[in-house]
């Protein structure tokens, strides 16, 4: 099952890193790792290709080389009070030198509700029911009529589905000479296991770097991203066992770009 969060797919695979996730599509799960530190925020601070973000929703999990998860203090030292609550660090894949890739991904797979609560039908719910009158010692005049009530509705069935969810992403790279192109493009639909629930988003991806000789390399590193949410949320009513739901939509879009220029010098000085 491919997770729409990177971090998602880190849970259970990490000591000290606790991972919940939520149950509406798209969802972004919490994390915290050694527990809570702080009273303020105890979520871990994010660096992505040495660059410090709130967390990493707009990236595409087919898109990341790797993830460290820094737990121990030494971290407070490299990215400030900042990394108290630990350092998930994402590095983002790079074109292979001197080859041009083309890779194509497409996943479907689907989620279900698997551990329902066990309910009674409603011939079981009126025996239930009217042994319980009989135990309280409720006249028989005065007991509840069921004639009129006719219905047998599982409402776990008329609020769960079967969810579906597509993932597509195409990425391009190629590595040559003098400059180095990574192109990455993502496509994710999925449904929620609650009716009505949706979650749709788009990413794009680009890297680029020009090199100008051996010692000066000038790039960008551009990304977008656009989310779209429509989320069911569903609250009961104890008296009358009714369900009343609410529906409402949620969109985002985030577009980042990256200017970076890099120059070295050789350690070894020329010889005389």
């Amino acid at each position: 099952m491919p997770a729409t969060n990177p971090i998602a797919s880190l849970q259970g695979k990490v000591a000290g890193l606790t991972i919940s996730n939520v149950g509406n599509a798209g969802g972004s799960p919490v994390v915290r790792i050694r527990g809570v530190n702080s009273t303020t925020s105890a979520s871990p601070v994010y660096v992505v290709d040495g660059l410090l973000v709130d967390n990493i929703e707009f990236l595409n999990p087919m898109d990341i080389e790797s993830i460290d998860v820094l737990k121990d203090p030494s971290s407070i030292a490299i990215y400030g009070l900042r990394a108290a609550n630990g350092v998930i660090a994402v590095t983002t894949k790079q074109s292979a030198r001197g080859k041009t890739r083309v890779n194509f991904q497409s996943i479907f797979s689907m989620q279900q509700v698997r551990d329902r609560i066990k309910v009674t039908d409603a011939e079981g719910f009126i025996k239930l029911f009217q042994a319980q009158e009989v135990n309280m010692n409720v006249p028989a005049a005065s007991r509840f009529n069921f004639t009129n009530f006719t219905a047998n509705t599982n409402w776990q069935d008329q609020i769960f589905q079967n969810a579906l969810m597509s993932s597509n992403n195409i990425s391009v790279s190629n590595n040559g000479e003098k400059s180095s192109t990574y192109l990455n493009i993502g496509y994710t639909d999925q449904d929620g296991v609650l009716k009505n629930d949706s979650y749709q988003r788009y990413l794009l991806h680009l890297k680029e770097e020009i090199r100008i000789n051996k010692s000066i390399k000038v790039g960008a590193d551009i990304s977008g991203y656009h989310a779209s949410l429509i989320l069911r949320q569903v609250q009961s009513v104890t008296l009358y066992g009714l369900l009343l739901s609410s529906r409402y939509r949620w969109m985002k879009t985030l577009f980042t770009a990256r200017l970076f220029f890099k120059a070295h010098q050789s350690a070894i000085p020329p010889q005389a």
